[in-house]
């Protein structure tokens, strides 16, 4: 932490450009423009919060992720291939010495909330005071004495996009509080479980842990839940770019309106199957498990929960098998296995578009799209929670300018965009 004044001084004297390039992993015109967003939240800090202009201030970045492989693998105990993104959520914060913890986000209203009133309460399931308060909640519980403070926050991780936008900003916010009041001494995976729980018990959404995880520990990761209150996290050696191919995402301007039911369903349905294993998660269930009991999932559970089951046996496997593709530099097979994840989401777990759309069907018009523009060459899938969002492309550098043009010119300016990968997790400047 330092005074306002001084982080200014250091961000605008180019004093703060060899951190920024180790977090986000940039050289030259990037750490440019990351020097000048960084002095813009410093900056909105100062304006938004003005009674104490000369206040010790803490600044930390957390980023956005790619889910890789592993499409709703986390919650049943699976194994999930991700990645940081070098889009994030960037924030500055200062204690203000009050019982009020105020947060504002960039094109939202001020957030206040009270730490003598950390109570859940229904009403406010589904808001940013919730993620506020179940983080705050979480990190007392851990044992640290959080008092009041005040932030400011931008975001590039688009709300909707399926680059995780609520777990960068629930890792994002644990970060600010731990360099405030923790001593730097919370570990990503404390803050991973902290937010986690913040997103599953007080805003009401029952993701996994992958996203938080990625977003707290950084890098191409390779996770494994099998014990989800220990992670396995290996870090992946593997440059795409030095191997010949961009990434993007392409928005399918899908809208996410009233989606959390049909998010739910699936987790739920997967544990309707398991538990005629005598099990409450699909780990551990292999295909010939799951072949004998089909009859009897179908029977008392329906059809679509049996093929929900079959995408997770089937999903867990392939993880494990794109890690080691990657390994042995296989990208044909990486490749191959990227485009089988994205069929058996479409066709098993059916997350691709909401149940009963017909005209509005936007992730697999995107899907069509790079498979007529791609065909064969490098891979695409549907990634994050599903129901619209963002579609993942692997694209040879050769093709990246017409890819990109062509995906914009079909969906509108801006809709697709090229994503760097990020060596590092959430962190402070």
């Amino acid at each position: 932490m330092m005074e306002s004044r001084i982080l200014e001084q250091q961000l605008q004297n180019g004093e703060k450009d060899a951190r920024i390039e180790e977090i986000y992993g940039c050289t030259g015109s990037e750490t440019e423009r990351l020097r000048k967003r960084c002095l813009h939240v410093l900056h909105g800090f100062q304006e938004t919060f003005t009674q104490q202009p000369l206040q010790n201030v803490v600044m930390a970045s957390a980023p956005g992720r790619l889910e890789i492989g592993g499409n709703h693998t986390d919650h049943q105990n699976g194994c999930v291939l991700a990645a940081a993104v070098h889009l994030d959520a960037l924030g500055a914060a200062a204690q203000n010495y009050s019982p009020l913890i105020h947060v504002y986000s960039e094109g939202y209203y001020l957030q206040e909330v009270d730490l003598s009133d950390l109570v859940r309460q229904d009403s406010e399931k589904g808001t940013t005071k919730a993620l506020i308060k179940g983080v705050v909640s979480g990190i007392q519980k851990a044992g640290w004495p959080v008092q009041g403070f005040d932030a400011y926050i931008a975001s590039k991780v688009l709300k909707g996009s399926g680059l995780s936008s609520s777990a960068s900003f629930e890792v994002l916010l644990a970060e600010l509080i731990n360099a405030l009041f923790c001593k730097g001494e919370l570990t990503p995976l404390q803050m991973a479980h902290i937010a986690k729980e913040a997103e599953n018990s007080w805003f009401g959404k029952p993701s996994g842990l992958m996203d938080q995880a990625v977003s707290a520990y950084g890098g191409l990761l390779y996770l494994d839940f099998a014990d989800p209150a220990v992670p396995r996290v290996q870090q992946i050696d593997y440059d795409f770019a030095r191997a010949g191919y961009d990434i993007f995402v392409i928005d399918s301007h899908s809208s996410h309106q009233d989606l959390t039911a049909a998010y739910a369903a699936i987790p739920r349905e997967m544990q309707e199957a398991a538990s005629l294993f005598g099990r409450s998660k699909l780990r551990g269930v292999s295909a010939s498990d799951l072949l004998l009991r089909a009859p009897a999932i179908r029977r008392q559970y329906g059809d679509r929960t049996f093929l929900r089951a079959a995408h997770f046996v089937q999903e867990n496997r392939r993880v494990q098998d794109e890690v080691l593709a990657l390994q042995e530099h296989d990208l044909d097979r990486f490749f191959a296995l990227v485009r089988e994840s994205g069929s058996s989401s479409a066709a098993f777990l059916q997350n691709l578009h909401a149940e009963g759309q017909i005209r509005h069907q936007e992730a697999d018009a995107v899907c069509a799209c790079c498979s007529l523009v791609l065909e064969e060459k490098g891979a695409w899938r549907m990634q994050g929670g599903g129901f619209g969002g963002t579609v993942e492309a692997f694209v040879p550098q050769e093709m990246s300018g017409y890819f990109q043009w062509r995906m914009d010119q079909i969906l509108g300016e801006g809709s697709c965009v090229r994503i760097a990968l990020r060596p590092t997790g959430a962190a402070v400047l």
